[in-house]
């Protein structure tokens, strides 16, 4: 695996950077906190993903970018060939995480979750493996040699390779189980040949006592099914008569009750030609007392006219009397709402300077309270840079001239006296600042104060002339009202005078238009009777004429009667007959029908006997199978037995090989770096490091910090060479972060020589630290630089 390129937007401290990766030993320079690390973090975060950066993903996505703007780290590198471009993205203001892995220009997974499985599918290794083998920290040297020693060696069989071979012995295992479960499951379920066999006889003994029970049983059927079919010809016969019998007296019922309702029918007729005979010397009496009708009902509707203009000229009178009023009344008030509405003008010019003023002093004041709040701002950031100025000066006097930075780990001595004196200096012109923002607080504080107090007077002032002013706005609607009010009432009252004017004299009797409107009622009365009975009159000829149809009818039904009466005793039906021997075939017929069901419950248990016959063979002839599967079983065991013991002997041949070679490694780069001051290096088998000095042999954890660094980085180095020369992949790159922050001088150059004798193993080594003195003894350098809005650039050189 090479790495070719990287670009960074708004990742971390990056808002926009892109770098070629150089072969050879590169430097990776810069101040503590400029972004080193940061780059060397993205290419494992654009590998692994989100479990790869050392904050949560609301982090990664630089300050300075917008929310819009996407967070976007692309890497391209080399492998087995083929060019590989993952890019990995946070998108939107929820920061979801896309991600892409490009092989040669072909789109080859798409999503997070994909990227992720077709990365360590690819590599061979999760995130802790890759951090652990190719990215080593100062801080995280020792992170191998913390791990717990059953944790150690999980994680070393998966980075060299050994746990292929036991997932494959666990796979072998989980065979071997699930076989063992399914020999145990099939033994128990095979059953006695020779009681199935005793089962099958028992049942064909059984199926030939049905075959002869059938026989029996089916001769019985024929024989009285012969009987029934005797039995249903002569009733057949007795029920073509009955169904005769029934239609005839149906039709006899149906003529009978038809000559009743003609019957009935000619009584209504002829009471009606009675009545009506009787109407007609009615209606001549009728007619004379009708004769002056027509003359009482013109003078009555005359009357009519006459009561409705006297009572339209009473309500007109009525109506001017009560406009004359309320005309009077509206224009008294007019005149008083005209008196009071004199000073409106005043009052609203009043009421406009004071919103003015008010609006005024507002903005004033919302000035004053911005400038209060910068000066609260300006007070808190002053007191917060003098805490964080006290704690400092507290640390370094605590520490004194002979500490340590802890940042570049180098010793402060005569810049301590300087450092000191700086941060004192600064404390007091922050104090000065702070006294020049107390005093322009309360300077301002007062004239807020004053402010307030004056547009407390002005809204008081304000109020009591809006509610004068909405006084008046009601008046004056009042008023508008009343001069339309005034103007539509002599509208009125003009068109009143002028229809009373057109009415004139009216003279109207309201006695007499009485007397003869009920005289006129009485008359109507007789006049509705009178045509009434003219209008019933005119059916006469249609009853006499009914009532002749209906007596021929009559006529001719009682011939029909009697045709009918005699059909049915020609017929000579017997009920009784009938029903005795339809009462003999329904017996007949359940006998047979019950005969019927017992054969077919034979035929049943016939069927059910031969299939449970089949069945009994068939677990015969399965039995047979299920024992001989049984032996294949047994002899695939014992295979799986013996490949247990190959893999299990074949697992600790490898790691017994792995760990010495691991150990050499170690051993001749850790000698080689402190210049064989010490006579050997070893790894037990939990891969506990322990170093031989003076022909004695001790753990890590004796030696000093920068020996237990040195040591823990050779085991690192060794990790990714073995892995570089056994994996598949083929990894051609090493990241070596902060490494020299304990080593003196000598160490650090021997070092850098000997990381320069591993270029034929690693084709790129990567060197980050904030030391420059490096610079000669790398091949190229990347300058990791802050501009002046805080973020950073890549600059190679």
């Amino acid at each position: 695996m090479h790495l070719r390129g990287i670009r960074l937007e708004n990742y971390r401290r990056f808002k926009w950077a892109e770098l070629e990766f150089p072969d050879g030993i590169v430097g990776i320079i810069g101040n503590n906190g400029a972004g080193k690390s940061t780059l060397m973090e993205a290419i494992a975060w654009a590998l692994f993903g989100t479990d790869a950066s050392r904050t949560s993903k609301d982090q990664i996505k630089s300050i300075f970018a917008r929310k819009a703007d996407v967070c976007r780290v692309i890497l391209d590198f080399e492998m087995n060939g083929d060019n590989f471009q993952v890019v990995r993205e946070l998108k939107g203001t929820s920061l979801s995480v896309d991600a892409s892995v490009i092989i040669n220009k072909k789109v080859s997974a798409r999503g997070n979750n994909a990227v992720n499985e077709l990365i360590q599918k690819t590599l061979g290794m999760d995130l802790k493996a890759f951090m652990t083998s190719f990215y080593a920290k100062q801080r995280e040297l020792n992170a191998l040699s913390d791990f717990q020693p059953y944790k150690r060696k999980e994680l070393l069989a998966r980075m060299l390779g050994i746990e292929t071979v036991d997932v494959a012995l666990r796979n072998l295992r989980s065979d071997k189980r699930e076989l063992e479960l399914k020999l145990d499951f099939n033994r128990s379920q095979l059953k006695d040949k020779d009681e199935l066999r005793a089962q099958k006889k028992e049942k064909t003994e059984t199926l030939s006592l049905l075959k002869d029970k059938s026989k029996v049983t089916k001769e019985k059927f024929d024989s009285e099914t012969s009987g029934l079919k005797e039995a249903e010809k002569i009733w057949e016969g007795l029920k073509l008569k009955y169904e005769e019998h029934f239609r005839l007296s149906q039709k006899r019922s149906i003529t009978q009750t038809e000559k009743q309702s003609q019957k009935n029918q000619l009584k209504l007729q002829e009471e009606e030609q009675a009545n009506l005979i009787t109407l007609d010397s009615e209606e001549k009496k009728l007619e004379e007392l009708l004769a002056p009708y027509e003359e009482i009902k013109k003078k009555v509707s005359l009357l009519d006219e006459q009561r409705i203009k006297a009572e339209h000229q009473k309500i007109t009178q009525n109506q001017k009397k009560d406009a004359e009023a309320s005309l009077t009344s509206d224009q008294r008030r007019l005149a008083t709402l005209n008196k009071e509405l004199e000073p409106k003008g005043d009052i609203e010019k009043n009421l406009k300077e004071t919103k003015e003023r008010l609006v005024s002093i507002e903005k004033e004041l919302e000035e004053e309270r911005n400038l209060y709040m910068r000066m609260e701002a300006s007070s808190k950031s002053a007191k917060d840079e003098n805490r964080k100025l006290e704690s400092q000066l507290k640390h370094i006097e605590e520490l004194g001239p002979d500490s340590v930075c802890d940042r570049c780990l180098r010793p402060m001595g005569s810049d301590y006296h300087n450092i000191r004196q700086h941060l004192l200096n600064e404390q007091n012109k922050l104090e000065e600042r702070l006294q020049t923002i107390e005093k322009e607080r309360e300077r301002i504080k007062k004239k807020g104060q004053d402010l307030k107090k004056a547009k407390r007077e002005l809204e008081a002032q304000k109020e009591n002339l809006q509610k004068s002013s909405e006084k008046f706005s009601r008046l004056e609607g009042e008023r508008q009202n009343l001069e339309r009010n005034v103007k539509e009432k002599e509208k009125t009252l003009a068109s009143l005078v002028e229809v009373l004017k057109n009415l004139g004299e009216v003279e109207y009797d309201p006695s007499h238009h009485e007397r003869l409107r009920k005289e006129s009622e009485g008359l109507e009365k007789l006049k509705q009777k009178s045509t009434e009975i003219v209008s019933q009159l005119k059916r006469l000829p249609q009853v006499e004429k009914k009532i002749n149809e209906l007596k021929e009818k009559i006529l001719k039904l009682s011939r029909e009667e009697k045709k009918i009466e005699e059909a049915i005793a020609k017929l000579r039906f017997s009920e009784e007959e009938y029903k005795n021997v339809e009462k003999s075939l329904a017996e007949k017929r359940e006998f047979v029908h019950a005969t019927e069901l017992t054969l077919k419950d034979i035929k049943h248990q016939t069927e059910m006997v031969k299939k449970e016959i089949d069945q009994i063979e068939e677990e015969i002839k399965n039995t047979i199978q299920l024992e001989q599967d049984i032996k294949g079983w047994e002899e695939e065991q014992r295979y799986l037995e013996k490949l247990d013991l190959l893999f299990s002997d074949f697992r600790v041949s490898l790691i017994g090989r792995i760990r010495p070679t691991l150990s050499r490694y170690a051993k001749n780069l850790f000698l080689e770096l402190c210049e064989n001051r010490y006579e050997d290096f070893e790894l037990d088998e939990d891969y506990e490091i322990y170093i031989y000095d003076q022909g004695e042999k001790f753990p890590i954890d004796r030696f000093s910090g920068g020996e237990t660094d040195l040591a823990n980085l050779c085991l690192r180095i060794a990790i990714s060479l073995l892995i570089s020369e056994s994996s598949q992949v083929g990894f051609s790159f090493i990241i070596l972060d902060e490494i020299f922050g304990s080593q003196d001088t000598l160490r650090k150059e021997n070092i850098l020589n000997a990381l320069a004798q591993l270029k034929n193993r690693f084709r790129q080594i990567f060197l980050i630290t904030h030391i420059d003195d490096i610079k000669d003894s790398v091949e190229n350098l990347v300058y990791v630089t802050e501009n002046q809005e805080g973020t950073s650039d890549l600059l190679l050189q």
